[in-house]
């Protein structure tokens, strides 16, 4: 029988997260700090699951962090893999093949042996960002929705100020400081370390903390 997790937003947004007890779910964690809301909710919600994590090895540093918060987590189900692609695996960026595409490996390769497979996609801010770097195209993981039965995007109404206001409500802020956003530097904010490069990820962390009246305590 499935269940709904049911939140409410800062903007009054319902969230229902759809899970069923005793199921091989699998979560896409990129080291950011969606995803790992994400994580920590499916753990609350579920009984008896087993979790299989995939992460994207990216030079973003994202199996560091994603790693970090698998830890700090103290999962209370049981975690069976932490799948890693790209990297020594298959060299992402020496070959070119671009995070859609590992996305696409995953839903093809491992789908079938999941009961679900979460993402932590949200949706982008009302308003654009200034930044030196373009928005992610979003729209490929909300059309595997649509090709995919098993693969479920519930943020995908939240923007990155309501995330951050569930992590501060949930007791878990410190995900604020073991998640990373930044694609272009490993360790911080680029717009803190250049002048000339503001990556839209970083500049849509920012835009949510100021939307929630908080300073980013993170520094990674």
């Amino acid at each position: 029988m499935r269940s709904l997790l049911t939140l409410q937003s800062s903007n009054d947004r319902i969230v229902q997260i759809p899970y069923r007890q005793k199921q091989r779910v699998g979560i896409l964690l990129s080291g950011g700090m969606d995803s790992g809301l994400l994580l920590n909710l499916l753990d609350i919600a579920c009984t008896d699951c087993t979790f299989v994590i995939f992460t994207m090895d990216k030079p973003d540093g994202s199996l560091k962090y994603s790693a970090d918060i698998i830890q700090k987590s103290k999962l209370r189900n049981k975690w069976e893999q932490h799948i890693v692609k790209g990297g020594k695996e298959n060299e992402i960026a020496s070959l070119g093949i671009t995070g859609k595409t590992a996305f696409r490996h995953i839903l093809d390769d491992y789908i079938t042996d999941l009961d679900v497979l979460y993402s932590g996609n949200t949706s982008n801010p009302p308003q654009s960002l200034m930044s030196t770097t373009a928005p992610p195209d979003r729209s490929v993981a909300n059309k595997a929705v649509e090709k995919y039965d098993k693969f479920e995007i519930p943020f995908i109404e939240l923007n990155k100020a309501e995330t951050i206001d569930l992590v501060k409500r949930l007791d878990i802020e410190w995900l604020f400081e073991a998640s990373h956003t930044c694609t272009e530097f490993d360790v911080g904010r680029c717009y803190q370390q250049t002048e000339t490069i503001h990556c839209w990820q970083c500049m849509e962390r920012q835009w949510g903390f100021i939307e929630n009246n908080m300073r980013d305590p993170g520094t990674k």
